[in-house]
């Protein structure tokens, strides 16, 4: 992907980089400590900005290879890992997933609390492998609520990573507990891309961070993308922040202290850790530029296909029912591994029907636009940011576009 003129794709540049402007603002304010910004379209990089800081106590600038953590930005990467193997004829999205990973054959459904534990009734069908796409499955954590599901999750996995497991060992974990809600009938964002993991290395015969490596990265030059920081680029991982009270940011983490980053003398082996489907990646602006851009283009980058253009079709269409809407994203469904734009005048952000995006809860995120062959993404480390930046920073990307697809 090369960086070429905003006007060459379409774009004013002096409206193109207002988003500059804006990142600037954040930063000066003290919101956030710095970004990386890259948009593209039709394969060329319009727009590739850095702003701020990725240490402020260091005095490190933010740069175009700075590595973030990218959290919940793994799943979309779990969801290509998988229907990889789909293509390969080795499941059915319907296939209740019993069928590979027979502990979820009696799942049972929460109903309340009791003096010694809680009541349940037995599912009424299996957990398909959709509902696991979808985050229709019941398998919980996510919501943030605080019910006693919630709770329950929470205790589990506290328990599983004290006990440093693996995937397996992790996913069996989960299915030892009782589901959120009956399969298929409620969307709740929690742990079933750890489900997903665990069925491709159970399809593949490899290790989930292996066949990523081999299967996803290598080919597609995304040599950033990792579970750990490879040695000898530590100080290339951002700072991890969280915002105040006071509208400033605290430190929650740094590169001498972060899981992303083993000890000198520590020697990883895959499949000794729990090598998370739904976040921990880590990974760099222009490695996910070049993901986002597989998909944008049908599964395709620079003569190398990992999937074919129904499959990503597949996957970027709404699977939800009428009514069900992800998060609070009013006017967007869900796909496989990614939400999808379905009303524009309702999600009240510019884009186009058939957008397809995802972000994760250290303040990341990105979208593709096959209509107007564009992606953009923003890269930050504030945890659980309450900013706008997302719906910001695409206003600010169409704003710039004036050659628009018809």
């Amino acid at each position: 992907m090369n960086i070429v003129e905003a006007t060459t794709v379409g774009f004013i540049s002096e409206r193109l980089h207002r988003i500059t402007d804006t990142l600037q603002r954040y930063v000066d304010e003290g919101k956030i400590a710095g970004a990386v910004t890259l948009i593209a379209r039709r394969n060329q990089i319009a727009y590739f900005e850095c702003a701020g800081m990725m240490d402020i106590g260091a005095h490190k600038a933010m740069q175009p290879n700075t590595i973030f953590r990218i959290a919940s930005m793994t799943k979309p990467i779990t969801a290509t890992a998988l229907m990889i193997l789909f293509e390969e004829g080795l499941f059915q999205l319907d296939d209740p997933i019993a069928n590979f990973i027979p502990a979820f054959d009696d799942a049972a459904v929460f109903v309340e609390e009791t003096e010694t534990g809680y009541e349940t009734v037995k599912a009424q069908r299996p957990i398909t492998i959709r509902d696991l796409f979808t985050h229709t499955s019941g398998i919980g954590l996510g919501a943030g609520d605080g019910s006693p599901i919630e709770a329950l999750y929470t205790r589990r996995v506290d328990e599983l990573k004290q006990r440093g497991v693996t995937l397996q060992q992790a996913v069996e974990g989960l299915a030892e507990l009782p589901l959120a809600h009956q399969p298929g009938s409620a969307w709740t964002y929690g742990l079933s891309y750890e489900v997903l993991a665990r069925l491709v290395e159970i399809l593949s015969g490899d290790w989930f961070d292996v066949f990523l490596r081999e299967r996803l990265y290598k080919p597609l030059g995304m040599t950033d993308t990792a579970y750990l920081v490879a040695p000898g680029s530590e100080d290339r991982l951002a700072t991890l922040y969280q915002p105040t009270a006071s509208g400033n940011i605290d430190v929650v983490e740094t590169s001498d202290n972060s899981p992303h980053v083993l000890p000198p003398d520590f020697t990883y082996e895959s499949g000794t850790g729990w090598t998370s489907g739904s976040g921990m990646l880590v990974s760099t602006a222009m490695d996910y530029a070049r993901f986002a851009t597989m998909l944008l283009n049908g599964g395709e980058l620079e003569g190398v296909r990992l999937l074919s253009p129904k499959t990503v079709q597949m996957m970027t269409f709404n699977h939800l029912p009428a009514g069900m809407v992800p998060f609070a994203h009013v006017g967007y469904g869900h796909g496989l591994g990614v939400r999808v734009l379905m009303n524009v005048a309702q999600s009240g952000v510019l884009g186009s029907p058939g957008t397809f995006a995802g972000d994760g809860g250290h303040g990341t995120f990105f979208w593709a636009d096959p209509q107007e062959k564009l992606i953009g993404l923003c890269m930050i480390q504030l945890n659980h940011s309450p900013y706008p930046l997302f719906q910001q920073l695409q206003t600010l990307t169409y704003q710039a576009l004036i050659d628009i697809s018809r």
